[in-house]
C-alpha cells in the first residue's frame, strides 16, 4: 500500500505543479505590453549661445508644461550644459496639475521628488538627466500637466533651451527661490511663453494582449 501512497502524493504535486504552471502562462501571456510614446525637444534644437540657458538656483525650479494623451509616464529627461561636469548638486522632480490658465498648479501636486544626482559629463555633449520610473508613474487621466526639476536648495544648473517654440503644446516656466526657508516648491514669476526646455517625456502605451476565447465545446476538446 505504500508505493500506491507514494504514488498518490507524487501525482497530487505534478497536478499542482501543473496547475501552477499553467497559472503563470495565462498571467504572462495576458500581462500589459509597453509601447514607448515620447513627447519633447531634442538636444539638437537647443539654443547655440551658451549663455541662452534656464538658469536654476537657490531652490528654483524649471520645467515645463505638456498635453499628455497617455497616462503612464516611463521616464522624463532634462539636459544640462556640458561644461558643468562634474557637478555635485541635486535636482529634484516635481509633475502638478495645470490650472484653468493653462499655468502651473503647485497646489495641486501629483508627484514630490525623488531626488537625484547627475555628478559627470564628458565635457563635450549636453549633460543628460533621467528620471526613470520602474513602474510607471500613472497620472489621473488624459490632459494638461506640468513637470519641474528644482534645484535641491544648494546648487546652479544651466538647463539646455529652445527659443523657437518648437514644443507647440506647452512652453517654460521657472520658479521663484526658496532656498531660504525650506526649499518648498514656490510660485512661478517667470513664464517663457516662446520658450520650451530641452526635454524628453516617455510614456508608455498600454496595449494590453487580449485573453483567448474559447466556447465550452473548445475547451472539452482542448483538454481530453
Amino acid at each position: 500500500m505504500v508505493p500506491n501512497r507514494v504514488g498518490g502524493v507524487v501525482a497530487v504535486i505534478v497536478s499542482l505543479l501543473a496547475t501552477v504552471l499553467c497559472g503563470a502562462t495565462q498571467t504572462q501571456a495576458q500581462s500589459p505590453k509597453c509601447d514607448i510614446v515620447s513627447v519633447g525637444v531634442d538636444t539638437s534644437l537647443a539654443a547655440p549661445d551658451t549663455l541662452e540657458t534656464l538658469a536654476l538656483r537657490c531652490g528654483e525650479a524649471g520645467g515645463e508644461t505638456f498635453f499628455a494623451r497617455d497616462t503612464l509616464i516611463r521616464s522624463i529627461t532634462v539636459w544640462r550644459h556640458h561644461a558643468e561636469t562634474p557637478y555635485g548638486g541635486s535636482l529634484k522632480l516635481w509633475i502638478t496639475r495645470v490650472d484653468s490658465t493653462g499655468a502651473p498648479d503647485i497646489g495641486s501636486v501629483l508627484l514630490d521628488g525623488p531626488v537625484q544626482t547627475f555628478p559627470f559629463g564628458d565635457g563635450i555633449h549636453p549633460i543628460k538627466m533621467e528620471w526613470m520610473f520602474d513602474a510607471p508613474f500613472a497620472l489621473p487621466g488624459p490632459g494638461e500637466y506640468y513637470f519641474t526639476v528644482q534645484d535641491y536648495c544648494g546648487g546652479h544648473w544651466d538647463l539646455l533651451l529652445n527659443l523657437d517654440n518648437a514644443f507647440a503644446a506647452g512652453s517654460a516656466w521657472r520658479s521663484e527661490e526658496t532656498c531660504l526657508s525650506d526649499c518648498r516648491l514656490r510660485q512661478f514669476p517667470d513664464h517663457f511663453a516662446t520658450y520650451d526646455l530641452v526635454f524628453t517625456v516617455e510614456f508608455c502605451h498600454d496595449a494590453t494582449t487580449p485573453a483567448l476565447r474559447h466556447s465550452w465545446g473548445q475547451l472539452k476538446l482542448l483538454y481530453r
